[in-house]
């Protein structure tokens, strides 16, 4: 079921399936700043809990037993229930059921909230621990933008770059599907900026951690149109497109990632690096926003 919220600045698009964002608009024009594919499919931009790309072999292991988990968790494939709703804000829920605890053994709350702010769409994950051990989970999602932002600019990643508020560099490159070089390349000296192009990704995606900045901003030379993204507290920042597509997926995660090539640790839940620990009958939150500008 698709939900539409708005206010006096923007329009937002999200749907129950996977809690997914669809589309994103100033409310007095019809260019979106979320980018989807003309065929619908699994997983395009929905939640990802509670694992965060894949484990070795779409298995692993947790007090002496194996389990097996699909790609990015099994969110993204949940019809989550609308458990608030107003003009310009939505809920999401979704809860642990037998089917979720014979591939992930802990009980959990997830909700996923969309409000707006102004011209600002924020997205707030909160994951709440019924249960007597401790959670443990990661969270994100993969927003794909639009790029070129503006259409005036043509096609490809021709003069588009993503801005760090703070100077970052290949030092912050923690795991790619390609090679290094190309990426590590695209930064500018001062590390301010990352040159896009389809060059970055012959295999898939790019991941930064540790970041310097709360702020990335996805632009084109010559243009005002842009995209900014507030990530505090994030994980990291996976980066990825497919060669020749109009998008660029810039994706906040909190939690674990598996390397590659995998460690051995990424196949043992409660080894896993960045994994995020909740206490049992606690609450945490995890928040990013999305700025369309112009």
């Amino acid at each position: 079921m698709r939900i539409t919220i708005a206010d006096d600045e923007v329009a937002f698009v999200s749907d129950s399936h996977g809690a997914e964002l669809h589309s994103l608009r100033f409310a007095d024009e019809e260019l979106d700043y979320l980018w989807m594919p003309e065929e619908p499919g699994p997983a395009r931009t929905s939640t990802c809990f509670p694992l965060l790309g894949t484990v070795p072999g779409g298995r692993y292991e947790f007090e002496g037993r194996s389990y097996e988990i699909p790609m990015h968790g099994f969110a993204r494939e949940t019809d989550f229930d609308v458990v608030d709703r107003t003009d310009d804000s939505v809920t999401y829920e979704m809860t642990d059921t037998a089917e979720t605890l014979a591939v992930y053994p802990f009980r959990f709350r997830l909700r996923v909230r969309y409000a707006l702010e102004g011209p600002t769409l924020v997205t707030e994950y909160v994951v709440d621990n019924p249960g007597d051990t401790p959670l443990l989970y990661s969270v994100g999602s993969h927003p794909r933008f639009a790029c070129p932002v503006d259409p005036a600019q043509g096609t490809g990643f021709a003069g588009h770059h993503l801005a760090f508020e703070a100077p970052e560099g290949p030092e912050k490159l923690v795991r790619t599907f390609g090679p290094r070089e190309p990426v590590e390349a695209a930064f500018t000296p001062d590390g301010r900026r990352l040159r896009l192009e389809d060059g970055l990704f012959p295999d898939g995606a790019f991941c930064l951690g540790s970041l310097n900045s709360d702020r990335v901003v996805l632009a084109g030379d010559g243009s005002t149109r842009a995209l900014a993204l507030d990530i505090p507290g994030a994980s990291y920042l996976q980066v990825w497109s497919v060669p020749g597509s109009p998008f660029v997926a810039l994706e906040p995660w909190y939690g674990a990632i598996t390397r590659n090539p995998p460690r051995e640790e990424d196949g043992h839940w409660g080894r896993r690096p960045g994994t995020l620990a909740l206490a049992p009958c606690a609450t945490a939150r995890h928040a990013f926003c999305i700025t369309p500008l112009r």
